[in-house]
């Protein structure tokens, strides 16, 4: 049974990135991977300024909790962001342009990665974990999926996990004492 459950969901995956080879699809994740790389490229230059004694525009978070089941556990959170304004507001405000995550749960070590362009929307969401890689791009409303082994979270449940960082990075960087 487990094996028919598996076949079927190959093929749905297939079918799934079979129908997503448009020329727009190629055309939007082209873009994004530009992007990302641009994005690459400047977090080195704020990694190096750090290095210089220069503050960056890098805010990291680290937590050390005992999970229950799971044991210790030790969350890395780096935000990268850029210093932008709100006409509305009238006041300077830090927007993150790409976020990084690392966490364990027991033993298992997990990765991620945001990227988001300049208006503050997701473009782009990354993770590796001991079962796999997934990957999506999120551009014109759409969701481009890439999954090698088993997705541990869904498009949704990354957007969802996206807001609620650059929510606790406007709470803590962003404070609106209104």
């Amino acid at each position: 049974m487990k094996n028919i459950l598996f076949i079927i969901a190959l093929f749905l995956s297939a079918m799934a990135v079979q129908g997503q080879s448009t020329p727009e699809m190629k055309k939007d994740v082209a873009d994004i991977r530009k992007m990302y790389a641009e994005a690459k490229q400047e977090m080195e230059g704020l990694d190096k300024m750090e290095l210089e004694g220069l503050p960056p525009n890098k805010t990291v978070f680290s937590s050390n909790y005992n999970e229950t089941g799971t044991g210790p556990t030790k969350e890395v959170i780096t935000y990268y962001h850029r210093w932008t304004y709100d006409e509305e507001a009238d006041m300077p405000y830090q927007r993150p342009f790409f976020i990084m995550r690392k966490f364990n749960v027991a033993a298992r070590e997990h990765y991620q990665e945001f990227l988001y362009d300049k208006e503050g929307n997701l473009k782009f969401f990354f993770e590796k974990n001991p079962d796999g890689e997934t990957r999506y791009y999120f551009c014109r409303g759409d969701v481009y999926d890439i999954v090698k082994g088993l997705m541990s979270m869904d498009c949704g449940f990354a957007s969802r996990l996206s807001s609620e960082l650059i929510n606790a990075f406007d709470i803590i960087r962003n404070r609106n004492w209104d």
